[in-house]
């Protein structure tokens, strides 16, 4: 696993977005992280970028939480 740091919401957000660039359909991308850790940030900005219209829910609090 690799850790990554960054400085702020904003930050977080925008390498979700550049992860968009590198995900090809059927990937599967897992976040995991205390509660505060960023996982919902990345994934805000990786759906932005993915086209999602509208607030990605958190994944904190579910096993699976599938986006379309």
């Amino acid at each position: 696993m690799r850790m990554i740091q960054l400085p702020d919401p904003q930050a977080t957000e925008a390498f979700g977005a550049l992860l968009a660039t590198r995900v090809r359909p059927g990937d599967v991308i897992t976040l995991e992280g205390t509660l505060g850790a960023g996982k919902t940030s990345v994934a805000r900005g990786l759906l932005a970028a993915l086209g999602l219209a509208g607030e990605a829910p958190s994944p904190s609090f579910a096993i699976v939480q599938p986006y379309e």
